[in-house]
C-alpha cells in the first residue's frame, strides 16, 4: 500500500549523508553508517560439491543505489579460493547439490519467468529442471497470496523441491490458480479475508514428481489452509524410490498431521501407520530419533532406536537443527552423525559430532558456525563463521583434525569498521527464570560514567550472528553504540529451562489446553518484563547505565513485549515498537485459538474481560511509562488502537507507516525496501536521542521534531498536574 500521508519525508540529501557507507582512511577503523547496516550481506544457502572441491552459496544483500535487494549465486574453488558469480536475480533460494552429479547444483530462482527450478553447473550454465506456467504472485500485494514475511512480492511457479537420492527424480510443490469466479465468501472465509485487507487468488498446492524424462507425475493436491503443504513443502523425504510427505487439517479446531507414502509404481498415496507417521528427520548413529530431554536440572541428547532402546549421548543445553541454522549429516556407515546445534548458555551456533560408540565432540569457533555443508563421507565441509562483532566469512572444516580455516571473506568492507566490545550475559529475574543475551558497550565507554541504555528484543534471536535482520530489524545497533548508548540484546526466558514454562508455551499455541490464561500471561509476557527489569537493575547497579535514560525496542514478538513492558513497568522512558498489534482486541478474530490461551476467550465476555484489562496494552495505555513510537509495514488495526489509546491518555506517541513498492503493495514484516529501512533507522536514532538524551535533531534529519517537542511539553505538564 502506497502511503500518501506518510509524514516522514526524509530529504534526499540528509538521507544520503546519513546512509553513505564507511570508507577507511589512514588505516583507522571507520564509523558505521546506516548504509553499512542496510546493505549488509547474508548467506541464505550453501552447498558443497560432491567431490568437495567447490562450494556454492546464495548471497542476499540490500542495494541503496538501486533501492532493492539483490540475490547472487556464487561458486568458490576451495583450492585456489577463486570466486565467481554465476547468476544474479530478484529472488533465489533453496540451493542444493544434485545427488549423483559431480559439480552441479539446483536452485529456485526468478530469471524472468517467475520462480522456477534450475540446474547450474560449475561453468555457470543454467538449464531448466521444472517450470510451471502461470506463476502465482506471492507476497503483500493486491492479487497475491500471502508468503514469507521478508520477501518482496514475487511470482512463484515452483515453491519447494526435494531430490530423490539417485538424482533421477525430483519432488516439487507448485501453486495452482483456480478458475476465477464470482462466488461470494461465507463465514470463516470472510473473517479470514478481513485480516488481509485485499482479495487474493484462490489457489491449491500441488504435489508432483518430475521423473528422469522430465514427465510430471501427480502426487496430491492440498488447499492453502494446509500450512505444511503451503510453507513446508509437505515435509517431503525420499527413502529410496518411495516418497514420504505430510498433510495437515483442522479437526475440531485442533491441527492433525497425517503422513503418507507415495510410489511411482502405482502412483497412489498410502496412509503410513500411526507408529511411523512422525518419522524424525534427526536420525542418530543408532538409526533412531534424536531429541533433547530434561532430567531434573539437566538436559541430555537421547536417541531412541527402532527397538525402543534409549541411547544417552550426554549433557546438552541447546537445540538440535535450529531453523535459523539447520542440518544433520550421516556417514555412509551411519556410525557418525553431525548435527547443527544452537547453544543455550551463550546463544550461538555450532556443529556437534555424535558416534555410535558414545563419543561426542563440539566444534566451536569465535562466534558461530552456520549454513554448513559436508561431503558425503563426513571428512570435511564448509560453514559460515560469523558473530555479533564478526563479519561473515566462509571457512573450510577438516573433521579429522578439527581444524577450521578461513576460505573467503564475504563482506571485507566490514573489517574496516569499528568493533565494539560484546559481552555474553545471563540474567535471573525475580520470578526465578533466566534470560540470555549480550551487552554492547559504547566505543568511548567510560567506566565511571552512566550511559543511556537501550534494550532490544525479539524472542530468541539475540545470538552470535552478524547484523541478522531477525534481531536488528530497523534498530541501528552499531549507530546507537557510536552515539554513546549501552545496548542490551535480550532473549525471552527459554521454555526449555522449565517444564512449567514449556507448558505455558504449549497452552498459548494450543488454545489454552493445560494451563489457565492468567498463568500464561504471567509466564509468557510478564516473566519477560521481569527479565528486562533484571537487565536494567543489573546495569544500573554496576554504575554504567543511567536509570533516567532507559529505552526499549523490538518488532513482532518483540513489539508485544515492548508494549507490555511500557504499560507494566516504570523503568523505561521511551520505546520503539515494530509492526505489532497482537494482544489487542482487534486481532482476536484471526487469532482466536491463541487468544483463548492468553485471555480465555473473545473480548466482551464476562470471564475474559478482566484478563484483557490485565494485559492488553491499549487497555493499560494510561499506565505507559514513556513515549512510544510504532513503525509499521502494514496498517494493523491493533497497532492503530494502541496508538489512539496512548494519545487519548496523553502519552507521547507516534505511529509511522512505511510505503510498499507500488500503490498495490505493502512493505514486508522484515523490511525489504532499502530506503524504508534507512528511513526507519534514522527515525529510531532521532526518537531515542530526543527522549533519552534531550537532543533535538535537525528538522531535515528528524522532520517530526516539532511535534515531539509539543508532546514532551504536554507530557511534562500532564505528569505535574499542570
Amino acid at each position: 500500500m502506497r502511503n500518501r500521508t506518510l509524514g516522514f519525508a526524509l530529504a534526499g540529501a540528509a538521507l544520503a549523508g546519513m546512509a553513505s557507507p564507511a570508507v577507511a582512511k589512514n588505516g583507522r577503523a571507520q564509523d558505521w553508517s546506516i548504509a553499512d547496516i542496510v546493505e549488509a550481506p547474508s548467506v541464505i544457502d550453501l552447498a558443497l560439491s560432491q567431490d568437495g572441491s567447490e562450494v556454492a552459496y546464495i548471497l542476499r544483500r540490500g542495494d541503496m543505489r538501486e533501492n532493492r535487494e539483490i540475490f547472487e549465486l556464487h561458486v568458490v574453488s576451495i583450492a585456489s579460493r577463486h570466486e565467481r558469480v554465476l547468476a544474479t536475480s530478484a529472488w533465489l533460494g533453496a540451493l542444493k547439490l544434485i545427488p549423483s552429479q559431480k559439480n552441479a547444483w539446483s536452485v529456485l530462482g526468478d530469471f524472468g519467468e517467475g520462480v522456477q527450478l534450475y540446474r547450474f553447473d560449475r561453468s555457470g550454465a543454467r538449464t531448466t529442471v521444472v517450470s510451471q506456467p502461470d506463476p502465482v504472485l506471492v507476497g503483500s500485494a493486491d492479487g497475491a497470496v500471502p508468503g514469507i514475511p521478508n520477501d518482496p512480492p514475487t511470482r512463484f511457479g515452483v515453491v519447494s523441491y526435494a531430490w530423490r537420492p539417485d538424482g533421477r527424480a525430483v519432488f516439487y510443490t507448485a501453486l495452482d490458480r483456480k478458475k476465477a469466479g464470482s462466488t461470494p465468501l461465507f463465514d470463516a472465509a470472510v473473517v479470514e479475508a478481513s485480516s488481509r485487507r485485499r482479495w487474493e487468488p484462490d489457489v491449491d498446492v500441488r504435489f508432483a514428481v518430475s521423473d528422469e524424462n522430465g514427465k510430471p507425475l501427480a502426487v496430491a493436491s492440498r488447499p492453502t489452509s494446509d500450512r505444511i503443504a503451503r510453507f513446508a513443502g509437505g515435509d517431503a523425504q525420499w527413502q529410496g524410490e518411495a516418497l514420504y510427505y505430510s498433510t495437515m487439517e483442522s479437526v475440531a479446531g485442533t491441527p492433525r498431521i497425517t503422513r503418507w507414502r507415495w510410489n511411482a509404481t502405482d502412483g497412489a498415496s498410502h496412509l503410513v501407520e500411526a507408529d511411523a507417521a512422525f518419522s524424525s528427520p534427526w536420525l542418530g548413529p543408532h538409526g533412531g530419533a534424536l531429541s533433547v530431554r530434561r532430567y531434573g536440572a539437566d538436559r541430555k541428547i537421547i536417541e531412541i532406536d527402532h527397538d525402543g532402546r534409549e541411547h544417552d549421548h550426554g549433557l546438552f543445553a541447546g537445540t538440535l537443527s535450529d531453523p535459523r541454522s539447520p542440518g544433520i549429516w550421516r556417514s555412509p556407515d551411519g556410525e557418525r552423525v553431525l548435527v547443527a546445534v544452537r547453544m543455550g548458555d551463550i546463544p550461538r551456533y555450532s556443529i556437534l559430532l555424535l558416534t555410535k560408540d558414545g563419543r561426542s565432540r563440539l566444534y566451536e569457533v569465535a562466534g558461530s558456525l552456520t549454513n554448513c555443508s559436508f561431503d558425503g563421507r563426513l571428512r570435511g565441509g564448509v560453514c559460515v563463521q560469523q558473530g555479533l562483532a564478526i563479519p561473515p566469512k566462509i571457512v573450510s572444516f577438516d573433521l579429522g583434525s578439527g581444524q577450521i580455516r578461513p576460505l573467503i571473506e564475504i563482506a571485507p568492507r566490514y573489517n574496516l569498521l569499528r568493533k565494539s566490545a560484546v559481552e555474553a550475559r545471563i540474567w535471573r529475574n525475580r520470578m526465578g527464570y533466566t534470560s540470555s543475551g549480550f551487552v554492547i558497550r559504547p566505543d568511548h565507554y567510560e567506566p565511571r560514567k552512566r550511559h543511556p541504555l537501550i534494550l532490544i528484543t525479539h524472542g530468541s534471536d539475540a545470538d552470535e550472528r552478524f547484523l541478522s535482520a531477525d534481531l536488528v530489524w530497523n534498530f541501528p545497533i552499531q549507530l546507537f553504540v557510536q552515539r554513546g548508548y549501552i545496548v542490551a540484546l535480550v532473549n525471552d526466558p527459554s521454555p526449555s529451562q522449565s517444564e512449567t514454562l514449556a507448558l505455558a508455551a504449549s497452552a498459548w499455541s494450543n488454545c489454552g489446553k493445560g494451563m489457565g490464561p492468567e498463568r500464561v500471561q504471567d509466564l509468557m509476557w510478564l516473566n519477560g518484563v521481569a527479565s528486562y527489569e533484571a537487565v536494567v537493575h543489573d546495569l544500573v547497579n554496576q554504575g554504567v547505565a543511567d536509570p533516567n535514560r532507559v529505552g526499549i525496542a523490538g518488532y513482532s514478538r518483540g513489539s508485544q513485549m515492548v508494549n507490555v513492558a511500557m504499560t507494566n513497568s516504570r523503568l523505561f522512558q521511551a520505546a520503539s515498537s515494530g509492526d505489532g498489534g497482537y494482544l489487542e482486541p482487534a486481532a482476536w478474530r484471526y487469532n482466536r485459538c491463541s487468544y483463548a490461551g492468553v485471555f480465555g476467550g473473545r473480548p466482551g465476555t464476562v470471564s475474559a474481560d478482566p484478563l484483557y484489562r490485565r494485559l492488553t496494552p491499549s487497555y493499560r495505555a494510561a499506565e505507559a511509562s514513556g513515549a512510544i513510537l510504532q513503525q509499521m509495514a502494514e496498517p494493523r488495526p491493533g497497532a492503530a488502537d494502541f496508538h489512539q489509546s496512548l494519545r487519548e491518555a496523553g502519552v507521547p506517541a507516534q505511529i509511522t507507516l512505511f510505503p510498499g513498492d507500488t500503490e498495490a503493495s505493502d512493505e514486508t514484516h522484515l523490511f525489504h525496501i532499502p530506503t524504508n529501512r534507512a528511513a526507519a533507522m534514522l527515525e529510531n536514532l532521532c526518537w531515542f536521542d530526543f527522549w533519552l538524551k534531550d537532543i533535538s535533531g535537525s528538522p531535515i534529519d528528524c522532520p517530526r521534531i516539532s511535534d515531539w517537542k509539543a508532546m514532551a511539553i504536554d507530557w511534562r505538564n500532564g505528569k505535574s498536574g499542570g
